[in-house]
């Protein structure tokens, strides 16, 4: 398995596990992403996605490649194993969720 990262505007946003890059650009498509990016807000207080700027997806880099994996290695067991691509995403922005907050 290949580690993936998530852009958004030209931003780091998320790393993800994928077979392949056709896998990860699937992934990337998919509505649940869409909706786990509106509920969580940046630092800065702005959304990580519009809803329309487009997702663009590349390797990881060494750095986001270990900390993708130093998360999965440091899950609790049964919650990531790293088999999956929906397994384990590692956001790359300190973020906090808006849903949990309220």
């Amino acid at each position: 398995m290949a580690v993936y990262v998530a852009e958004i505007g030209g931003k780091a946003v998320l790393a993800f596990g994928a077979e392949d890059e056709f896998a990860a650009k699937r992934f990337v498509e998919g509505e649940w992403l869409g909706s786990d990016l509106r509920v969580y807000e940046s630092q800065d207080g702005t959304l990580p996605w519009d809803g329309k700027a487009e997702i663009t997806v590349r390797e990881a880099q060494d750095a986001e490649r270990a900390e993708w994996r130093k998360s999965r290695d440091e899950a609790p067991a049964g919650e990531a194993d790293g088999s999956d691509a929906n397994g384990l995403l590692v956001y790359l922005m300190p973020i906090h969720d808006l849903i949990d907050d309220n």
